[in-house]
């Protein structure tokens, strides 16, 4: 009970960060009691546990303090030893922004400028690089090559031997665009970099980072990995699949320097939070120059949804809520993210000791926080009512009262299959197999001019099959094709998603509104609004999402094939079926309101 106070206390204290005018500031601590709890953190914690040998710790921090941290998984498998809060991981390509922000320092020094031309420091490079420039190497747009995709990179990594000569076996590799041309990521630039931090220092890297970053921030738990030095609390990585877990590949760390060296802690992780606040490192213009955005934007799986563009060391991702500013990270046995929102203060960090989870599935973490933060901002009853003043009319209303799925309103009415069974009202799927089979063609769902679907259901507590609950669409041999779906458990995410791009999977032409997975036994409202611009996603009568079609000019109702529709199966043939309880399922042609969404909701949840 004190924790979800605790918890919920400090979500109240995120909301004002939200609210900018001078006289909110003013109002904050006499204001906090009328701001609602806008996440319950338990949530987050359930995130984790469903990924499946999750080992790693997270935190989430507000204006520099932690509202959520939390440890999972082991350390050491061998020895039984658990992550804590003290536990040193590997944080890969979030190196990046470190060896960044020892350039800066050097420029205040005096020592370089980001305009300078590596030919001004290094006269042994191939007459490729010698126009290069320090910003287009902090930039990715110097056009090197990627050492990662090259024949026999990963074996070179296990080999004793210092950076500078693997710097030096990459010099003969043709550039895959003109220095300044366009963006092609690649940790090589990094490493010229802590080359050139040694040379107009004239301290090792480490050293460098040391004295003027480590110490000054007060990040008592970072440094440089290194395989041969004692490093108390240092985490093993590990590697493997669903069944199975091994100690990952040995890297040798020190070839990685500048691009992916660097262990720390969610701790350190913070302190460096705080540090580019409080401007502890470099001048506040300087910083400013790190956080720019320059070139193109960048499209690519890697990067968060919306605009992404490229600065010193971190993405800059262009939202509502002002810049986001991340990385994410990876090295054998390890996988890393930090996300940054200055405008809301809002830090999270997450470091992870196996790289056998997906890293997309962890990755949504950050964005599901986020999104958070937009609902509280964009809340608006009025407003909403008035985006949604559109007649609906209920077209299907599933409900479960005798030995079938009676539509009591449109008279297309389903067929249990595989066994599953109706218990006092209620649809109960509770083995792989058991589904309802809709009328599809009868439904004609891709008549509608606007669609909303209604669900009341009750999830389970179990890791349930990553499946759709409510499903319309076809399927061409084993991939689903041009439908809609909702989903408690997808990903590890809720999900309301259309895809009428008729594309094999990948499927990249989705478009969709995610959430917290649900899968804590409990009774859920779970409603979909689509108008063939917006999707929006409502949970127990609360908007939780909304995304437009961005482009997607596919993705519209009419597309949607009228072949196959289900309750408890998706039109993935390799899919299992979704296990749960549904006690009603309705469709309407048109957009309910958010009034009538919270007031179903309500009704349905106080019984």
């Amino acid at each position: 009970m004190k924790n979800t106070f605790k918890w919920g206390f400090a979500f109240m204290m995120i909301t004002l960060f939200l609210l900018n005018s001078e006289s909110n500031k003013q109002n904050l601590n006499d204001s906090r009691d009328s701001f609602p709890e806008i996440i319950d953190t338990t949530s987050f914690t359930r995130y984790f546990k469903n990924l499946k040998k999750f080992s790693g710790n997270v935190l989430v921090a507000v204006d520099g303090k932690p509202i959520y941290e939390k440890s999972f998984g082991l350390a050491n498998i061998e020895l039984n030893v658990k992550n804590t809060s003290e536990t040193k991981f590997r944080i890969g390509s979030i190196t990046k922004q470190f060896t960044a922000m020892a350039i800066m320092i050097l420029q205040e020094q005096g020592k370089l400028k980001v305009t300078d031309k590596l030919s001004d420091y290094f006269s042994d490079i191939p007459d490729t690089w010698k126009d290069m420039t320090i910003h287009q190497l902090l930039t990715h747009t110097a056009g090197l090559v990627v050492p990662q995709q090259m024949a026999g990179w990963q074996d070179s990594m296990m080999l004793y031997r210092p950076f500078e000569e693997i710097i030096d076996n990459l010099k003969t590799q043709p550039l895959v665009a003109a220095p300044g041309e366009k963006f092609h990521y690649s940790g090589l630039g990094y490493f010229i970099m802590a080359s050139l931090i040694q040379k107009v220092s004239g301290k090792t890297y480490c050293e460098f980072l040391q004295e003027h970053i480590f110490d000054k921030a007060e990040m008592e738990n970072s440094g440089c990995d290194t395989p041969n030095e004692i490093i108390m609390n240092r985490a093993s990585g590990y590697s493997g699949n669903e069944k199975d877990t091994y100690n990952s590949k040995f890297i040798y760390g020190p070839i990685r320097t500048g691009g992916g060296n660097l262990y720390s802690t969610t701790g350190d992780l913070l302190k460096w939070d705080r540090a580019l606040y409080n401007n502890t490192l470099i001048s506040e213009e300087s910083k400013m120059k790190m956080f720019t955005p320059y070139g193109k934007e960048r499209q690519a799986r890697i990067f968060a949804p919306g605009k992404n563009y490229t600065g010193y060391g971190f993405i800059i991702n262009k939202s509502d809520l002002g810049d986001r500013l991340y990385h994410s990270g990876h090295s054998p046995g390890f996988r890393a993210r930090i996300d940054r929102c200055p405008e809301i203060r809002l830090l999270i960090v997450i470091l992870t000791n196996d790289d056998i989870t997906p890293p997309q599935l962890f990755f949504n973490f950050p964005d599901l926080v986020i999104q958070e933060f937009r609902n509280y901002k964009n809340h608006d009853d009025s407003d909403f009512d008035n985006k949604d003043n559109v007649h609906a009319e209920l077209m299907h209303s599933y409900t479960f009262d005798n030995v079938t799925a009676n539509d009591r309103k449109g008279k297309a009415h389903g067929k249990l299959i595989g066994g599953a069974k109706i218990r006092d009202g209620h649809l109960i799927l509770a083995n792989q197999g058991e589904y309802v089979s809709l009328p599809g063609e009868k439904i004609n769902i891709n008549s509608y001019a606007s669609i909303t679907l209604e669900a009341f259901l009750e999830s389970v507590t179990e890791k349930s099959p990553f499946t759709m609950f409510s499903y319309f669409g076809d399927s061409v041999e084993y991939f689903a094709t041009n439908f809609i779906f909702q989903s408690v458990m997808n990903g590890n995410l809720t999900k309301a998603t259309i895809n009428c791009t008729n594309n094999e999977w990948p499927l990249d032409g989705s478009s969709e509104v995610s959430y917290w997975p649900l899968n804590d036994g409990k009774k859920h409202h779970i409603v979909t609004t689509f108008d063939n611009e917006n999707m929006r996603l409502y949970i127990d009568g609360k908007l939780v999402g909304e995304n437009s079609t961005d482009g997607q000019s596919l993705n519209i109702i009419a597309n949607i094939s009228n072949k196959l529709a289900f309750l408890g199966k998706s039109g993935f043939e390799q899919d299992r079926t979704w296990i749960g309880t549904i006690d009603c399922f309705n469709i309407y042609e048109g957009v309910l309101s958010y009034k009538a969404i919270s007031q179903s909701a309500n009704k349905y949840l106080s019984k």
